[in-house]
């Protein structure tokens, strides 16, 4: 398998959906008019965790929300709302927030043993030791991003 790193870390409030151009504006509207009012959220990253998409094309390793999960959910569900009103779908039935690290092609999750699973857990923590870095990692979520097309939109959360 060919590990590939992440170019930037990020939690997903949402899954990949195209949006039609003339929604863009009114959708980022509700959305900022319904995120600015949510504070921001502290949260510790732990144990990793193996996901592979809803197609299977892709697999990824992440480290999981460990506290703030209740707060990220909160999000989730702003978005969702907006995302029901405009015909969108939303979030994960069930779900499980995470930050991925790397990926790769295809679904490896059924060759993922219990012993690799232990190596690659044990070589986190190891990375962790040698940088010095507290576990669990600890993050303050102050603003959220949007991307649609070539355009970022950014929310501030409150204080």
């Amino acid at each position: 398998f060919h590990l590939v790193c992440k170019d930037e870390l990020h939690l997903s409030l949402s899954r990949t959906v195209p949006i039609q151009h003339h929604w863009i504006e009114p959708l980022m509207s509700k959305l900022q008019s319904m995120i600015i009012k949510k504070s921001s959220v502290t949260m510790t990253l732990s144990n990793l965790v193996y996901y592979c998409n809803e197609e299977q094309t892709r697999s990824f390793i992440g480290l999981e929300v460990q506290h703030g999960e209740r707060e990220v959910s909160s999000l989730v569900d702003c978005v969702d709302e907006c995302f029901k009103q405009f015909g969108l779908p939303i979030f994960y039935e069930e779900k499980s927030f995470h930050v991925s690290l790397l990926w790769c092609l295809s679904d490896i999750l059924p060759f993922l043993t219990s012993e690799i699973k232990k190596t690659l857990q044990e070589s986190w923590d190891n990375c962790l030791l040698k940088y010095d870095l507290d576990t669990p990692l600890s993050f303050t979520i102050s603003q959220v991003y949007c991307k649609t097309g070539n355009k970022l939109y950014t929310f501030n959360l409150c204080e």
